[in-house]
């Protein structure tokens, strides 16, 4: 898979939309062969419908008020790069978040209003009109994937048998490799999951000790076994961008760029290395330390992952910064 042109396999990845084995795909997208979600599980994963149709991806709700997804899906030409300027998007876009099922009424459902894209990555931070009350956004890991590691992808995107399936889909994934601001991944249950259109931008999570938090967005795909794919086209691993490295930036847009800016519990702001800019310190829930340099300042990017500096030895919520 990773032999093949990223613009390609993202542009496979875009025209395919389903979980339904298990897959998740780059751009609007979803598991092929995988599990139906049922009670609301992930509530936080969103469905992004761009261009009345013209586009569906999926995403994560990060913030009350912020998506994060693929810049792919907004991308003028998807062969060329996923290049998107910040602003309001090209086509009119509406995120329902908090409705697994999309035949019920639960959630929220309102439009993109701005796209922050994070330089140099297949990723994109998009404000709401207004922010989603009752779900709670998901949590950002900090810790770097490791080889082997199994990750819970999910996505709307098409499955083995239906184009526009109405609930979200989820299936497991195995981590490949780890490069630099991306993940390798092939599917692991079922094993012949795969990530689809209209699964792009949904998220790669990871479960440890009951805590769920995203990893990696859904960027590109092979799609092998999707509804629609060429049969003889087998190969089903995916890529997905990695956000571990950068949850200094993601917080950065929602804490300044909100209508109402967010406090996060475990998140702090401080002038680690004394350069007269905001730092990030996250506490994970064991108390573990984690910081973020602000070398931009500009909350759009130059953030720096410094690592763990402190090693937990208390519930998060009885650390004092």
């Amino acid at each position: 898979m990773l032999n093949r042109s990223p613009r390609t396999a993202w542009v496979t990845g875009l025209l395919s939309t389903a979980i339904a084995a298990g897959l998740v795909t780059a751009a609007p997208a979803n598991a092929v062969a995988g599990e139906t979600v049922e009670n609301d599980t992930y509530a936080f994963a969103a469905k992004l419908d761009i261009g009345a149709g013209k586009r569906s991806c999926s995403g994560a709700l990060v913030g009350k008020q912020w998506v994060l997804t693929a810049a792919s899906c907004f991308a003028e030409d998807p062969n060329k790069g996923f290049q998107v300027s910040e602003g309001a998007p090209k086509w009119k876009t509406t995120a329902t978040v908090g409705r697994t099922d999309l035949t019920k009424t639960t959630g929220a459902v309102t439009d993109v209003v701005e796209l922050v894209p994070y330089k140099g990555r297949d990723l994109v931070m998009a404000k709401l009109a207004k922010p989603v009350t009752g779900v709670t956004p998901v949590a950002i890991g900090t810790a770097v994937p490791a080889p082997s590691q199994e990750l819970k992808v999910a996505g709307f995107g098409r499955t083995k048998t239906e184009w526009v399936p109405d609930h979200l889909g989820t299936a497991s994934f195995t981590v490949d490799s780890v490069q630099d601001g991306s993940i390798s991944i092939s599917p692991k249950n079922p094993a012949d999951g795969a990530v689809c259109k209209g699964d792009t931008g949904g998220p790669a999570l990871r479960e440890t000790g009951g805590r769920v938090e995203l990893i990696g967005i859904n960027s590109t795909s092979w799609q092998g076994g999707c509804l629609g794919t060429d049969p003889s086209e087998t190969r089903k691993g995916a890529v997905d961008t990695r956000v571990d490295d950068i949850a200094g930036w993601i917080r950065g847009c929602v804490d300044t760029k909100s209508d109402k800016p967010a406090t996060h519990l475990g998140d702090y702001r401080v002038d680690i290395n004394g350069d007269g800019k905001a730092d990030y310190l996250i506490v994970d829930d064991n108390g573990a330390v984690h910081a973020f340099l602000n070398n931009g300042g500009d909350n759009h990017g130059g953030w720096t992952n410094y690592g763990q500096i402190a090693t937990g030895a208390a519930p998060r919520e009885k650390i004092r910064i």
